[in-house]
């Protein structure tokens, strides 16, 4: 399978080459994306920089759906120059028409509703450019954007300050999915980022987040950076009472505002934001409380947390509500910022339109045979033309083809049987539709006696295909008059060539190792041949993986489990899907990485390995376990029981192996504190141990911390 598997990488070569030379000339349709920020509009007086646009797609954009890639791969935009924009899809659903696609504006001019850019679509050849790194730049000041979308808990820019989930639950946000967060302190829900220079703000800051809260209560966090030991430290967005939100800065001198907190069962976009001079407080884009504050914030070492404080005492300390798009920032985003944000982002919003979808001008125009030597009386076979960009809808040609010959003005076909001879000459065609057209000279020679073939070839070669997929017609390319073509050996059972026209069409039957088939092309005065190297794959089978019982714990990066099989496959799935514990399939190889957040209990994963001629299942068994049931303070010790575990046996063991402190910890107790008390443990370092026991009291593992003690 070697030559088969050489012709997929060409392929990708192929594809590669491509991205660097893209032209947009190349797409099959364009429109315009206009912007307003006028009263009209957004109404937003100012110029902003490096912004990321949400388009939103729905039913109206069904061209848009049916004309493009599934996966909207080959959607582009660029300004009205034609210079390439960035862009990230967050959400592409093509069968329920519905999409969020994220531009990076280099410039929304404010006040002006004359501003546009152009988005293309339409082209079946074009890879995937999607890159959020790109459009949430964390040179223009984003530390972190996560998006929520399908239980993936990613952040956007190049930092990869990437979350884990601690219980959260999927639904529907503003901009495709988001999370619910209402935690207890029998039932923690929050979503955590480890601690990263990138979140180590100390001035200038932007907090902000989709917020849709069921209820507010004192100490409900929005997003908290947890100070070191896991104290109230660093900065957080929180409810300061039940009825108000507030910012507060440690380090910082003054006093810090409050602002009404957002009305509950509905969206709003909440913003925090520190300048090194003032505080600012900000519902649904408006700027509500300011204050005088000023010096730098504290740097620790604490993790990053949306709906929850660490170390929660009482159950208002975590948060009921929703949340989507949460956004840390190393820049004071400025009013007009964040309104155009909330004008932009809110379900009903203002200041974007598209432009009528416009077919562009087809584009590349090029004939199979080129040049092309026919013979007086002998049927010159189909011409046909190969054409990027919009479709024709009429060709032409001058000067007019040699007696015999002609051309449909329908679909650019030269065909027909020459009856005088003409010698070699440029022939321009020209294919056009309403938006333009596009040129090309085909050289033509009409011989008067019959003269061997030469330069045969096939459009694809080498090939693959797969068992019971009707394959696209290959054609073949020759210079002169054939009357017949041969294959040797036999092509695989279900394909054929035709005799007359050199086309090799059908569905292959069986499967069949890459080959060489000699194609003769002939005439009585003589033949061309050429290899093409063509291998037929079945549907895969016996799928298995190299950990098929797979224990994992939240937090700790997974050991890739990596498939084998009999055959290829094309692509990997799993259901359901594994991004709900936040690992992930890689849908061509089928490898599963990731790093578990969320518990879960023993849960099967039915993984299908697919391609065109069928597919082939297996079964991995995963169970997820909690093992942050040990955290380390400056004068003490807090123990929680992870989720899984029914009890665990506390102990600190001195470096001799002695046992200085014992418990034991039901799951009905909650979280237990030891803070050296009764012990006259003197100065050095402990081991601290937690045995996790299951419902029959069997060890399910073992959670140990070294601990420095000053007493």
């Amino acid at each position: 399978m070697k030559n088969a598997y050489a012709c997929l990488a060409g392929a990708l070569a192929f594809v590669t080459l491509s991205v660097a030379q893209e032209s947009y000339g190349q797409w099959k349709y364009v429109r315009t994306v206009n912007v307003n920020t006028t009263a009209s509009g957004s109404n937003v007086a100012t110029n902003q920089v490096k912004f990321p646009m949400l388009l939103r797609f729905g039913a109206s954009d069904s061209l848009v759906f049916s004309t493009s890639q599934s996966t909207g791969a080959d959607i582009r935009f660029s300004k009205s120059d034609g210079t390439p924009m960035k862009h990230q899809i967050e959400r592409w659903d093509a069968a329920n028409k519905v999409a969020e696609v994220w531009v990076l504006v280099d410039t929304v001019y404010g006040n002006d509703s004359t501003h546009f850019f152009k988005m293309y679509w339409g082209n079946n050849l074009a890879p995937d450019s999607s890159n959020g790194a790109a459009v949430f730049d964390a040179g223009s000041g984003f530390a972190g954007a996560w998006h929520f979308q399908g239980g993936n808990f990613a952040d956007a820019t190049a930092n990869h300050n990437n979350g884990t989930d601690h219980g959260s639950k999927d639904t529907t946000g503003v901009i495709a999915g988001a999370r619910v967060f209402h935690g207890t302190n029998a039932n923690p829900q929050y979503v955590s980022v480890a601690d990263a220079a990138s979140l180590n703000i100390t001035n200038n800051l932007t907090l902000s987040a989709w917020i849709k809260p069921s209820a507010w209560a004192t100490n409900n966090r929005i997003i908290q950076k947890n100070g070191t030991g896991g104290g109230d430290d660093q900065y957080r967005f929180y409810a300061s009472s039940a009825t108000a939100i507030r910012l507060t800065l440690t380090g910082t001198s003054g006093t810090t505002p409050t602002l009404t907190a957002p009305s509950v069962g509905a969206w709003h976009l909440v913003h925090a934001t520190y300048d090194g001079a003032n505080l600012r407080l900000y519902v649904d884009g408006a700027q509500g409380a300011t204050a005088a504050i000023t010096g730098n914030i504290n740097v620790a070492s604490g993790e990053l947390w949306f709906g929850a404080k660490p170390l929660a005492q009482v159950d208002a300390d975590y948060s009921n509500l929703a949340m989507d798009e949460p956004r840390v920032s190393n820049r004071a985003r400025s009013a007009d910022w964040i309104k155009l944000e909330f004008q932009n982002q809110k379900a009903a919003s203002v200041g974007i339109s598209f432009g009528v979808s416009i077919l562009q001008p087809p584009s590349g125009l090029s004939y199979l045979q080129n040049p092309a030597v026919y013979t007086v009386n002998y049927a010159a076979g189909s011409n046909l033309p190969v054409m990027l960009g919009g479709a024709a809808t009429k060709y032409s040609i001058s000067p007019s083809l040699p007696a015999g010959l002609r051309m449909d003005t329908n679909t650019g076909v030269i065909s027909g049987t020459p009856t005088v001879a003409a010698g070699a000459a440029n022939y321009t065609v020209t294919a056009s539709n309403a938006a333009g057209s596009t040129t090309a000279q085909v050289n033509i020679t009409v011989n008067a006696t019959l003269v061997a073939p030469t330069g045969l070839s096939y459009r694809t070669n080498p090939v693959v295909y797969f068992v019971n997929a009707a394959i696209t017609n290959n054609n073949p390319v020759v210079t002169g008059t054939v009357t017949g073509f041969s294959v040797s050996p036999a092509l695989p059972a279900g394909l054929t060539l035709n005799t007359t026209t050199g086309v090799i069409s059908g569905t292959p039957t069986a499967g069949v190792a890459a080959a060489n088939y000699t194609v003769s092309a002939s005439n009585p005065a003589g033949s061309t041949t050429v290899q093409l190297n063509l291998a037929v794959i079945a549907g895969p089978s016996n799928l298995s993986y190299a950990n098929s019982n797979a224990v994992y714990f939240v937090g700790t990066p997974i050991t890739a489990n990596v498939p084998s099989l009999t055959g290829a496959a094309t692509s990997f799935s799993s259901n359901p899907p594994l991004s709900t514990i936040g690992l992930a399939i890689n849908p061509t190889t089928g490898v599963i990485t990731g790093t578990p957040s969320a518990f879960q209990w023993t849960t099967d994963y039915i993984i299908t390995a697919s391609n065109p001629a069928g597919s082939t299942t297996t079964t991995v068994t995963i169970t997820v376990y909690v093992p942050v049931g040990i955290r380390i303070h400056s004068k003490s010790v807090s123990f929680r029981l992870p989720d899984g575990a029914v009890s665990a046996r506390l102990s600190v063991v001195d470096m001799r192996g002695r046992a200085v402190w014992n418990r034991t910890l039901q799951g009905s107790e909650g979280p237990m504190f030891w803070n050296g008390e009764g012990t006259g443990l003197g100065s050095g370092i402990y081991a601290v141990r937690m045995i996790l026991l299951d419902a029959k009291g069997h060890s399910m593992g073992i959670l140990e911390r070294r601990m420095a003690w000053m007493p």
